[in-house]
């Protein structure tokens, strides 16, 4: 999959991507996180994309993702609005999501 094909995908106002990896003991920790903050915000979608899958390899690259959990929080165009990697609060993440939305 390339950038073009998940961003075709996209149909909420604010979309995080997850790159995670099942041995990731941090990407386990904000995994369950992630997936509130999803439930918990109207117009917020979450995509979850395993490092593992070989479908992954090219968005891995195009994204420049070089530590997991890597996080990424797009608009319905597809532009980057915030990026991180590692664990953050819950809260400290519904921030970025309120300075988006």
């Amino acid at each position: 999959m390339k950038k073009e094909e998940l961003f075709s995908v996209l149909e909420y106002e604010i979309t995080i991507i997850d790159f995670w990896a099942e041995w990731c003991a941090p990407c386990r920790i904000i995994s369950p996180i992630l997936d509130q903050l999803e439930k918990e915000n109207e117009n917020v979608s979450l995509i979850k994309l395993n490092v593992e899958d070989e479908e992954n390899k090219v968005l891995i690259s195009e994204f420049d993702i070089k530590s997991i959990p890597a996080i990424l929080i797009v608009n319905k165009e597809g532009v980057v609005l915030h990026r991180f990697s590692g664990n953050r609060p819950k809260g400290a993440i519904q921030e970025l999501l309120n300075s988006v939305l």
